[in-house]
């Protein structure tokens, strides 16, 4: 059997969005990649911080392989189908962009590791500098995916029925 989370995933996933609002729908996506993408950045800011990214990486991956998990055992393949459909461009994009800001917070974080060990360089700044920058424009960019996420998914929606 599924869980009670399993199947509630199921059924967000595999709803029809007609009769939600595009802004409904673009603000959920839309909040989904600003928490990862905060996360990614944040973890810039901590001496562990690579450590903190290949936890954030698997913790994302195990996530998304319940919820394609989830939807297969409630709606079988045609709900996959739907589910994968639906959240393609959006997790893509997703991934693509925090692996993007993620060599830039390991960066970081290396040298914040290095001067707490003592070993500080001076390109520290620049690299929060170039963070920064990256997570901002991760965030426009991740905007965008997502309206365009949210725009196939109500375009797939009227074309499944």
């Amino acid at each position: 059997g599924v869980s009670a989370l399993g199947q509630q995933l199921a059924a967000y996933y595999t709803k029809s969005p007609e009769n939600a609002a595009f802004a409904a729908i673009f603000g959920t996506e839309f909040s989904v990649s600003f928490l990862q993408l905060t996360a990614v950045f944040l973890c810039g800011f901590c001496v562990l911080g690579v450590g903190l990214l290949a936890l954030l990486f698997a913790a994302r991956g195990v996530f998304l392989g319940y919820c394609a998990a989830s939807v297969a055992a409630v709606n079988g393949a045609a709900g996959l189908v739907q589910y994968r459909l639906a959240t393609i461009v959006s997790d893509a994009a997703t991934l693509f962009f925090c692996l993007w800001l993620a060599g830039w917070s390991a960066r970081l974080a290396g040298e914040l590791f290095n001067a707490v060990c003592g070993r500080a360089t001076r390109e520290t700044p620049g690299t929060l500098r170039r963070l920064a920058v990256r997570f901002g424009a991760a965030l426009v960019l991740s905007a965008v995916f997502s309206a365009v996420g949210t725009f196939l998914a109500f375009v797939t929606a009227k074309v499944g029925r």
